[in-house]
């Protein structure tokens, strides 16, 4: 239910959690195709940069809003 309640908060994939952690609080979310935000973010204009990091922004304290803690890490 928590998985849900954040994929609703932040209008995301529903995570899903690995077999062999079912009973951690550890994340895996699926693959979303497309262009990492990392490779792009500084090709924006200043004021599309500010826009999509206040995005990013809202939707992080919507999730700790909701008690939902977030667990970040890098990319395998």
């Amino acid at each position: 239910k928590l998985l849900e309640k954040a994929s609703k908060l932040i209008n995301c994939p529903k995570p899903f959690l690995q077999p062999s952690i079912k009973n951690s609080s550890k994340l895996k979310m699926p693959f979303i195709d497309g262009k990492k935000l990392s490779d792009y973010l500084d090709k924006f204009p200043l004021k599309k940069q500010k826009e999509v990091c206040k995005l990013i922004g809202k939707s992080t304290a919507k999730l700790h809003d909701a008690d939902i803690e977030l667990i970040y890490k890098g990319f395998d």
